[in-house]
C-alpha cells in the first residue's frame, strides 16, 4: 500500500509539473526603448517561445495587464501546440520589424477576460499543420477581444491545410476588429462575425474608419467567404463605418471582398446602429451611401457579385455635382 501511495504521489507531482510547462508566460522585466520587447529572453518565464507550448500574454504579478511589443521576427514550428493567447487585460503591439509566423490558434480575449492587439506595421501570419489556423477575437463566454489595425498585414499560410479563420466573437465571446485607413492589408480565408455556427452564438463587430489626405478611404477585408450572425436569436453581427478624416467620399467603398462565388451567409444585425439589411443607408460627410451584399468589385456593379460594399446614391452625387458647378461659376 505504501509503495502504491508513493508511486501515486510521484505521478501526481509529475503531472502537475508537466501541466505547468504547457504554457509560457510573458513577464515585464527588462524595458528597452521605453517598451517591454518580445525579443528579450528575460521577459519570458522559464524559456523563450519556440512553438512547442502555448504562449500567454496576460496580467503580471501586480495584477495589471502586461504590454508586449513585437518588433522582431518570430517563427513557430507548424504544430497543433503552436497556440497563443492575449488576455487578462494584456496588450500585444505589433510594430515595424515585427513578424509573427505560425501560431495556429491565436485567441485575443478569452475565458472571461479582455485582450487587445494593436498593429501599426509588421505581419501576423496564422498557420497550423493540424488544420485549424484560427485568429479569434473574443473566444469563450465573457472573453472580449479587440484588434486595432492601422497598418501592416494580417494573413494566413495558403499552402497549409488550415482554413485561415478570422472570427469576431466565438463560443459566447465578444470580438471587434477596427480597421483605420487604407494602409492595412487583411487577407484571410473565412470571415465569421457572431460565431462560426449557430450553437456558438457570440457578438462580433467589424468597424471601418475612413481617413485620407484627400477623399477618406479604408482597406477592405479580403476573404474567400463570409458568414454573419449564424443564429439570429442569440448571436449579433454589427457593422460600423466612420468618416474620421479626409474629404467627403464619393466613390464606392469596398468593405469585404469575397473571392469565392458563395453568397454572403447572413446579414449584419445593425449598421451604424440602424438596420443592417440590404439597401440600408448612412450619410458619410455629405454623401448618402447604400449598403449592399451583392457588389461586384471587379465590374463595380450592384446585384452582380457577393462583396459587401457601400455605394453612393445617384441623387447625392448629382447634388454634389451641382454644388461644384455653382462654386465654379461664382469663382468666374
Amino acid at each position: 500500500m505504501k509503495r502504491l501511495s508513493f508511486v501515486l504521489v510521484v505521478f501526481l507531482v509529475s503531472l502537475l509539473m508537466t501541466n505547468s510547462a504547457l504554457a509560457l508566460d510573458f513577464n515585464e522585466v527588462v524595458m528597452e526603448d521605453g517598451v517591454y520587447k518580445w525579443s528579450n529572453p528575460n521577459n519570458w518565464m522559464g524559456a523563450y517561445p519556440d512553438g512547442t507550448v502555448e504562449v500567454k500574454i496576460r496580467k503580471s504579478d501586480d495584477d495589471t495587464g502586461d504590454i508586449c511589443t513585437l518588433d522582431s521576427t518570430e517563427i513557430y514550428p507548424y504544430t497543433i501546440s503552436a497556440r497563443m493567447r492575449v488576455y487578462e487585460g494584456a496588450t500585444l503591439n505589433i510594430v515595424a520589424g515585427g513578424t509573427l509566423n505560425g501560431p495556429g490558434w491565436f485567441r485575443i480575449g478569452s475565458n472571461g477576460y479582455t485582450g487587445t492587439v494593436n498593429q501599426s506595421d509588421g505581419t501576423l501570419r496564422i498557420r497550423n499543420a493540424g488544420g485549424s489556423s484560427k485568429l479569434v477575437m473574443g473566444d469563450s463566454s465573457g472573453g472580449v477581444g479587440l484588434y486595432n489595425m492601422t497598418g501592416g498585414t494580417m494573413t494566413y499560410d495558403k499552402t497549409d491545410t488550415g482554413p485561415g479563420w478570422l472570427a469576431l466573437g466565438n463560443r459566447g465571446g465578444t470580438g471587434t476588429l477596427t480597421i483605420t485607413g487604407d494602409t492595412p492589408t487583411i487577407d484571410m480565408g473565412r470571415l465569421y462575425i457572431g460565431g462560426e455556427r449557430a450553437d456558438r452564438a457570440s457578438t462580433g463587430t467589424l468597424e471601418f474608419n475612413l481617413t485620407g489626405a484627400s477623399e477618406g478611404t479604408v482597406s477592405p477585408v479580403e476573404v474567400k467567404y463570409t458568414r454573419l450572425d449564424p443564429d439570429g436569436a442569440t448571436s449579433t453581427a454589427a457593422l460600423v463605418v466612420n468618416l474620421v478624416s479626409g474629404d467627403d467620399p464619393t466613390s464606392p467603398i469596398l468593405l469585404v471582398e469575397n473571392s469565392d462565388a458563395t453568397a454572403v451567409l447572413g446579414r449584419f444585425d445593425t449598421f451604424n446602429g440602424g438596420s443592417g439589411a440590404e439597401g440600408a443607408t448612412v450619410v458619410l460627410g455629405s454623401t448618402d451611401y447604400t449598403l449592399t451584399y451583392r457588389w461586384d468589385s471587379v465590374t463595380e456593379t450592384r446585384w452582380a457579385g457577393n462583396d459587401i460594399a457601400l455605394i453612393p446614391e445617384p441623387a447625392t452625387l448629382v447634388l454634389l455635382g451641382l454644388g461644384s458647378l455653382v462654386a465654379l461659376r461664382r469663382k468666374k
